[in-house]
């Protein structure tokens, strides 16, 4: 909470109300739920993920409250997947595997805890437990070479480029295997987002 509160002061009256709010959703059910509180509980912090990204995150104040609430997020995450595993479609629905892999892609400030999460995803993808393509994407944001073609930047506007990727002739390949568009489509895709935001 003191942490919010420093990072507040440097941040607009909207910045304030949302580090408010998603505090309380960050710390809501935070006694080992049953499934559906759980799915209920990755839900909220879902939202408030998102919330915090609409912010224009032009300011120092904005940024620093979206790193606070990331570090929120996977402090409680870590919580559940110690207690309960990684969530899976079976306990939590597809939208609550969604939310989760959502809020571990965001904790980039923890990569080792972003590569166990690929690790346990791993083994679930087949039997259809998370989605394929989910575990594509974090896999791609924990290792370099990426496998998959997911990761990479703007180099220009207009224009994204993906990082290396391993066995490059194959990829295709994978990226079908994982439910992905062909590489073309995506990187069309995600140069649109480089042309409107430019990063």
């Amino acid at each position: 909470m003191i942490r919010f509160k420093l990072v507040a002061r440097s941040c607009k009256r909207a910045c304030w109300a949302w580090a408010a709010a998603l505090i309380w959703a960050s710390t809501a059910g935070a006694a080992s739920p049953a499934a559906q509180d759980l799915r209920a509980e990755l839900l909220r912090m879902k939202d408030a993920d998102q919330a915090v990204r609409e912010l224009p995150l032009t300011t120092e104040g904005e940024e620093r409250v979206l790193s606070a609430v990331d570090a929120v997020h996977t402090t409680r995450l870590k919580a559940i997947v110690a207690v309960h595993g990684w969530p899976t479609v079976a306990q939590v629905g597809h939208d609550g595997v969604d939310a989760a892999w959502l809020l571990a892609q965001h904790a980039d400030k923890d990569p080792a805890f972003q590569r166990s999460v690929a690790e346990a995803m791993e083994p679930l993808v087949a039997p259809g437990q998370v989605k394929a393509s989910n575990y594509a994407y974090l896999w791609d944001r924990t290792h370099e070479p990426q496998r998959y073609g997911t990761q990479g930047r703007c180099v220009d506007k207009g224009r994204w480029e993906a990082r290396a990727v391993e066995a490059p002739e194959k990829l295709e390949q994978r990226r079908a295997q994982m439910g992905l568009t062909p590489m073309a489509d995506y990187q069309a895709m995600v140069s649109k987002h480089c042309e409107q935001f430019g990063r």
